[in-house]
């Protein structure tokens, strides 16, 4: 899933804006509509969440949200002094997510995830 909002607070970035309200609940929703992982911006700040969500059945399954940061802002937010982008890899269920700096070579990996079949 592609949104614009982060689903659950992105640690680092200001909470008081953006987040869904409901995020446990849309993002059991989502699950138990074969979606783990929302990709979204927003906050111009990048991070990565993992929640445990608990389905109606008592099953418990991980729910993913990565934020990208901003791209083409010319004002990036602190501590961050570049603009960067994520990059995916899926190979199957696995995804990998890698932060990438434009202005410079830095480039982390951000997760390594195996999404439920």
């Amino acid at each position: 899933l592609v949104d614009h909002h982060p689903i659950f607070h992105i640690p680092g970035s200001n909470g008081k804006y953006g987040d869904f309200y409901n995020g446990e609940e849309t993002a059991r929703i989502l699950i138990e509509n074969g979606v783990q992982l929302s990709l979204c911006g927003h906050k111009h700040i990048p991070g990565f969440v993992e929640k445990e969500i608990q389905l109606n059945s008592g099953k418990k399954v991980p729910f993913y949200v990565s934020a990208a940061g901003t791209l083409l802002n010319k004002e990036v937010k602190k501590p961050y002094k570049n603009n960067s982008y994520n990059l995916l890899t899926i190979d199957g269920n696995r995804v990998v997510i890698d932060y990438k700096e434009i202005q410079s070579d830095r480039s982390d990996q951000v997760a390594d995830i195996k999404l439920e079949d």
